[in-house]
């Protein structure tokens, strides 16, 4: 048995979308098949530090530092449908780079032609920021443990040393 769309389908699926669009708490970004910047929402605007008249219309190559774009082009996403959390950095307008987690969706034709590409973006920075410094504790705690370890070693090593001598003294005494 076939299911029937509901009649308001087609409005309803537009509305949806655009309320998705609009209202997800992420920066979304609509790229054509030829590298522009067709779309983005609210929250790619305050990530990327650019309105949606600056932003549609350039290409998307440029809201990437340079070495970030060679890794992308790298990872052959294209040829994909899917790339899920990459990690990598974006240069907003005022120059600042921003650590990003980006999950892209590659939408084809039904001749497997490249139409869009969907990129859904979070600013992950502070979370960087903790994971660094949770590093340098780790290393710290590392460094001290390492300085610990030797004292005891040369306190182990001292005792033995001092009870070998309190042993001789005690041979010289008789």
């Amino acid at each position: 048995m076939k299911k029937e769309k509901p009649k308001n389908f087609c409005l309803l699926s537009y509305d949806l979308l655009w309320t998705i669009f609009e209202k997800l708490p992420a920066a979304i970004t609509v790229v054509d098949s030829k590298g522009f910047v067709v779309a983005v929402n609210e929250f790619a605007q305050k990530l990327y530090g650019r309105t949606s008249e600056e932003m549609c219309g350039m290409p998307v190559s440029s809201i990437y530092p340079k070495e970030e774009l060679e890794k992308i082009r790298a990872e052959k996403i294209i040829k994909k449908t899917l790339k899920s959390h990459y990690e990598t950095k974006i240069l907003q307008k005022n120059g600042n780079l921003v650590d990003i987690d980006i999950s892209i969706l590659i939408v084809k034709d039904n001749k497997g032609e490249v139409m869009y590409s969907i990129g859904i973006a979070r600013d992950i920075t502070k979370r960087k920021e903790t994971e660094e410094q949770l590093k340098k504790k780790v290393d710290d705690l590392e460094l001290f443990k390492e300085a610990v370890v030797e004292r005891e070693l040369k306190m182990i090593e001292l005792e033995k040393e001092l009870a070998s001598l309190k042993k001789l003294k005690g041979k010289n005494k008789i």
